[in-house]
Formats: C-alpha cells, structure tokens, sequence
C-alpha cells in the first residue's frame, strides 16, 4: 500500500513545492501559484489516503468536489489529466452543493463561511470523505487536513479525530509530514 517509492515522490515534490512561489511575483500570480502547489498537495494526498474499497465505484475512479469558493482556476483539471494514467483516476467537480459532499471522496470547502462547512461536515459525517479546507481554524472545527501558510510556505494539519470518525486510512508518512491537530464537532 504505501512503500519507500511513493514515501520518496511525496517528499521529493513537497520539497520542490517550497520554492515554487517567489516571494516578488505579483499577487495574482502567486496566488495562482499557491492553489497550484495546494491541488498538487491534494494530489499527492490520495496516494497516502486509503479509502474501503467498497466506496470506490468505480474502482479506481476519485471524486473531487469544490463546495465553496473554488481558487483553484484550471489547476485540478490540470491533475486530474495527469491522473488518467495512475492507479486512481481523479474525477473533478465543481460548484457542488454542500448536501451533496456524500457523493464525493474528498471534498475541498472553500471558505471561512461556518454554516457552508457545518452543511457540509454534516453531509460527511460518519462517512470515508477526505475533507480539505484552507481557512484558519478549520481542521479543530473537524475538516480532516487544513492547508496553511507558515514561513511563506504552503503546510498542512491533519485532524486525527476527524480521520478516524471517517473511517479514511491516513498513512503514517503523511501524518509525519503534518501538523496533528486534535477536536472538532465530532463530524
């Protein structure tokens, strides 16, 4: 499941991921360059994440939804071309509504905006949907990974609890690499 071959890639990229983004490009630019650094992130995840197989239908095919606000411009589409010739075919949608974030495997909320991610936490709960947000405080209020900023590079936090009541299988790799962040709503 997880070997020394994918260990090595999700270090490799994260290391070259750290030094994508100038610090002088425009703002725009960087902006661009960070939710493309966050989709290659969210890529990567999925390597590190085992869902049970029963939630894969069809097998090998992963469905991404943005709920939210969606930064992330032609960056997912962009992976999930790539992801046509790996073991998990990633599948994108966009716009989807917050109820429906059962339908999906992982679930990116975009935004702050608590009642969006309430709707959604509740759409989720008890069930294997990796949710990922990128909002301050989002992971203690039970997303699974949160993405943040720390010495102008991009990191992620990793809600154990949230894992765990999800039934996802986080590789210890992965959660080496992470901030481990504790508490949600139980969700």
């Amino acid at each position: 499941m997880f070997n020394i071959r994918n260990t090595i890639l999700i270090y490799a990229a994260l290391f070259f991921m750290q030094f994508v983004a100038p610090p002088s490009a425009p703002a725009q630019e960087s902006s661009d360059r960070e939710y493309a650094i966050k989709a290659a992130f969210i890529y990567n995840f999925v390597k590190f994440v085992k869902w049970p197989e029963r939630e894969l239908h069809p097998p090998g095919n992963l469905t991404l939804c943005v709920t939210g606000a969606d930064p992330f411009g032609p960056a997912l589409e962009k992976l999930a071309e790539k992801s046509k010739t790996t073991e998990n075919k990633l599948i994108v949608q966009r716009g989807v509504n917050p109820d429906g974030a059962a339908q999906c495997h992982l679930v990116f909320v975009g935004g702050p905006d608590g009642v969006h991610l309430e709707r959604v936490l509740d759409a989720v709960k008890g069930k294997p949907v990796l949710t990922v947000g990128d909002s301050p405080g989002l992971a203690q209020k039970g997303v699974l990974i949160n993405f943040f900023i720390e010495d102008n590079k991009v990191r992620f936090e990793i809600n154990v609890g949230a894992a765990r009541r999800s039934g996802l299988v986080v590789s210890s790799e992965l959660l080496n690499l992470a901030r481990i962040v504790e508490g949600g709503s139980g969700k």
